[in-house]
């Protein structure tokens, strides 16, 4: 599963078109597409449209800088791609959108017959933190990277601009955390180094809690990445955990 990053804020008058964008992509009716189960969203409240955002969060400020110090972004809202493997054109507003740039997308990025690695992970809420488990397998021979992001759900904003309707007003999978080593310049988290083919690797990550969150709407996603052919770290897989509870790993059905 890929990683699709809204980089939005509450005083972006635009933004709310993205909102509608990104439900109609979850909600898409045609079987010939069945786009919910190729990635993971997550908002990122980071950015220059931010001031008095209650999903704001220095996590998502970072992730927003490393975007626009890789040339990604040149304005909001801005739908990227993985960790830099482009971005969804910011000027479109119609169906077409989810029909064509999305199916698009997703047969570039999507591996039909399974990740490079696979992903096991726990987390449990105690003492004002979250501690995740993670277990990445290999599926292919090569060097990998773990971090976890702690998203929370139902964000209201009375005052998101160019809001007509409550989805817009109603922020989901905002990113507030990020658990292992992150940047402006590299969010691809903690070393798991090499892990051979059918070989498993763990760590273990533990985050705060901030007073302000709802622990009930949070969840975690493990994003493991590896390097791509110029040696970047690129998301070869991830995995979405609801808080307090366990995200096995995903197979294939015949």
């Amino acid at each position: 599963r890929i990683i699709l990053v809204d980089h939005t804020g509450v005083n972006c008058g635009y933004c709310p078109e993205m909102t509608d964008r990104l439900y109609a992509l979850a909600n898409y009716s045609d079987p010939d597409y069945d786009f919910t189960s190729y990635y993971h969203e997550v908002q990122c409240h980071g950015g220059s449209y931010t001031s008095g955002d209650p999903a704001y969060s220095s996590a998502a400020a970072t992730v927003d800088s490393y975007y626009r110090n890789r040339g990604t972004i040149s304005g909001y809202p801005t739908l990227t791609i993985n960790f830099h493997n482009g971005k969804v054109d910011n000027s479109s507003s119609d169906l077409y959108f989810v029909e064509s740039a999305m199916n698009k997308i997703f047969k570039t990025y999507h591996k039909p017959f399974g990740a490079d690695a696979g992903i096991h992970v726990t987390n449990s809420v105690s003492n004002k933190k979250i501690d995740i488990e993670i277990e990445v397998t290999a599926a292919v021979s090569n060097q990998y990277k773990v971090t976890a992001w702690v998203l929370e759900n139902n964000i209201y904003s009375p005052y998101q601009n160019g809001a007509s309707t409550v989805r817009h007003r109603t922020y989901q999978h905002c990113l507030r955390a990020i658990a292992g080593a992150y940047s402006t310049t590299d969010i691809s988290g903690d070393s798991l180094g090499t892990i051979e083919a059918g070989e498993s690797a763990s760590k273990s990550f533990s985050v705060s809690l901030d007073s302000s969150w709802v622990t009930a709407n949070l969840e975690v996603l493990v994003i493991v990445s590896a390097p791509d052919s110029t040696g970047n770290y690129e998301v070869v897989n991830t995995a979405l955990c609801p808080i307090n509870s366990t995200q096995d790993y995903e197979y294939l059905q015949d």
